[in-house]
């Protein structure tokens, strides 16, 4: 018991002491070239002596693109490591406001209590630190799109999660195996949210989930920016370092 008290009482005193010339690219399937907008996206591909290099592509969302930060806080680190998780440290979905301008909507953005839309690119351009793209290899349905667009509105203004957060530091968290075969679940009508519980149940909302699979209240950020625990290929592409510009290379192939 002491060692449970002990991950929750670190778990606490980390959230309260959170601080809140133009060269054109060839195309590629899925992304839309916006010219000169500050939005890249770089994908590896052999140059003439076989060896893998980054290539800059114009980066314009499509509803459903998974988004993921990594500011590289310690302090998060340690959070993540005492749960069995790592990098990165958050995570937001794209979606299209209703006059189509691409958004973003996360639960506790940059450390804060609340879910908010976050404007492209304004919000990946400005992060300090690292940001990935899981892109959908297939565009949404006008269905498809309208019924995110709908549940991602009616998200805005909820509350961070919390008292939820608190609860990865014991053992009765969702993520053990145990307590996710008896509760794991996809809520799409919560009053709060993790940051992944939320882009979870809005992708569920899309059909790019399965609730019999993916259960919303027990992944974290790594568990989709990866392949390893939950297969997501043949919905999304791997991840791509995204970037205000081409000159800005990404840190490694994968992310940390």
């Amino acid at each position: 018991m002491t060692s449970v008290f002990g991950q929750v009482a670190v778990i606490a005193c980390l959230v309260c002491g959170q601080n809140s010339s133009y060269q054109s690219y060839p195309s590629v399937p899925g992304v839309t070239r916006v010219g000169g907008q500050g939005a890249y996206i770089f994908r590896y591909e052999p140059n003439a002596t076989g060896a893998w290099e980054p290539h800059a592509y114009n980066y314009m969302p499509q509803p459903g693109d998974l988004v993921f930060f990594d500011d590289h806080n310690k302090k998060w680190g340690v959070l993540y490591k005492l749960v069995g998780s790592g990098p990165p440290f958050h995570s937001g979905l794209f979606f299209a406001l209703p006059d189509g301008t691409p958004a973003i909507l996360e639960s506790g953005p940059d450390d804060t209590m609340w879910v908010r839309i976050m404007p492209f690119p304004s919000r990946l351009q400005e992060f300090k630190g690292d940001v990935w793209v899981r892109q959908v290899k297939q565009p949404l349905t006008p269905e498809q799109n309208a019924r995110l667009t709908d549940w991602a509105l009616k998200q805005e203004h909820k509350r961070y999660a919390l008292g939820r957060l608190l609860l990865q530091g014991t053992p009765i968290r969702c993520r053990n195996p145990l307590q996710q075969s008896l509760f794991g679940a996809t809520y799409l009508d919560r009053s709060c949210w993790l940051c992944s519980e939320l882009v979870v149940a809005g992708g569920t909302v899309a059909g790019l989930f399965d609730p019999r699979v993916h259960y919303a209240n027990a992944i974290y950020p790594r568990d989709i920016i990866f392949d390893t625990k939950y297969d997501l290929s043949h919905v999304f592409h791997e991840a791509r370092y995204f970037s205000a510009s081409p000159d800005r290379l990404p840190p490694g192939k994968i992310p940390r």
